[in-house]
């Protein structure tokens, strides 16, 4: 195959420079137009694939919108929420707190429990 090949190679070599320039333009040629079939075939395919898109763009877009409209009532929710969170957290730290030598089952705070 190589043979065949070196062979073709210095046959062409051998040929004068009018002819070897058309033979590269012949090649050029015939390479650009594969290329621009491919080019072709892939373009209509994401034209096609592009309509398509459209319409989905078109629907994250109006769910971007509609999320800018509910942000301000998505704080408003979150500051609540945490605000209700944080007053629970008072209400039982204040309920639980109770004065150390009113309980009977305190500990004091230098007494240890015992190990058994």
């Amino acid at each position: 195959m190589l043979e065949k090949l070196a062979d073709f190679i210095g046959r062409l070599q051998k040929k004068p420079e009018h002819i070897k320039t058309k033979i590269m333009w012949t090649g050029v040629s015939v390479c650009m137009l594969f290329v621009l079939s491919v080019w072709f075939w892939s373009l209509n395919e994401s034209i096609f694939a592009k309509k398509g898109e459209e319409l989905n763009n078109k629907k994250i877009i109006e769910g971007i919108d509609q999320v800018k409209k509910d942000i301000p009532t998505l704080w408003g929710s979150l500051g609540a929420g945490i605000g209700n969170v944080v007053d629970s957290i008072k209400e039982e730290t204040s309920t639980t707190a109770t004065p150390s030598g009113s309980s009977d089952n305190s500990v004091a705070p230098g007494e240890k429990l015992p190990i058994e």
